[in-house]
């Protein structure tokens, strides 16, 4: 039971994470539609910085495809 409710709060704690995540993207998207903010693609910093993250998930969600019922029931 201990260890399905520890797997439960981690999927919740990940459908939130996506939740928020969605969330600033639709607001940043919205803002910079209005022109209240910068479009952040063109900086070189955020480049390299949103390249590092993609490597860094690809590696995540190449190790838990490895995992029976990992990244595909996601």
């Amino acid at each position: 039971k201990l260890f399905k409710k520890a797997k439960k709060e981690k999927h919740d704690a990940i459908i939130e994470s996506i939740q928020i995540t969605r969330h600033a993207l639709n607001s940043y998207r919205r803002l910079r539609k209005k022109r209240e903010i910068d479009n952040m693609l063109d900086h070189e910093e955020v480049e390299a910085r949103m390249n590092h993250l993609i490597d860094g998930a690809k590696k995540v969600l190449s190790k838990m495809t490895k995992f029976k019922g990992g990244a595909q029931t996601l």
